[in-house]
């Protein structure tokens, strides 16, 4: 079975990216909470291959993987779900790349993530991307090398590569005044 270490998740060396990161979050119109009704539906998975090793509460699945459970759909080359007890705890996902896509309550804009390496955390409600990370809704979108996106609590954080200098990219749209200008 597949098994990655995240321990270096988010690391950020200097304060001026931390100053940075955290007023352009501050700035940005919060992204949409995923269906409440998700964790409740089924989970449908079509792959080329599958492992279950029930023992262990573990499935593997390769090869044009697409998964789906409510509005959420997750797609990618290698996908494992670890559900100890029959619990879902997580997916990991590895793809060219593996994407992530879930329905918001009340909002139209869909989300829409992807990565070369993602995890779906969900007693956490959160989703890990990695390797060309970002996060789209509507107008909005947030890119660096690593995203934690919590789609209960609708926050980003992003983080570039300092060793091949990429720095976090955001496209954040003002919301429109609603009332009428003289």
């Amino acid at each position: 079975m597949v098994s990655w270490n995240y321990s270096h998740v988010l690391k950020v060396n200097t304060m001026s990216h931390r100053v940075s990161l955290m007023l352009l979050l501050l700035s940005a119109t919060p992204l949409a909470q995923a269906l409440t009704t998700d964790r409740d539906q089924p989970i449908h998975i079509e792959a080329d291959y599958v492992h279950i090793d029930k023992k262990a509460g573990t499935s593997e699945y390769r090869g044009n993987v697409h998964l789906v459970q409510g509005s959420m759909e997750i797609t990618g080359d290698l996908v494992t779900v670890h559900q100890p007890k029959g619990q879902l705890s997580t997916i990991m996902v590895k793809g060219k790349p593996a994407t992530f896509r879930q329905q918001p309550d009340g909002q139209q804009a869909i989300v829409h993530s992807q990565a070369r390496q993602m995890e779906y955390q969900a007693r956490e409600e959160r989703i890990l991307l990695f390797q060309d990370a970002r996060v789209q809704q509507g107008g909005q979108q947030f890119a660096g090398n690593r995203i934690v996106y919590n789609t209960k609590t609708s926050t980003v954080i992003a983080q570039g590569d300092e060793q091949q200098h990429q720095r976090v990219r955001a496209v954040i749209v003002p919301r429109k005044n609603e009332s009428p200008k003289p």
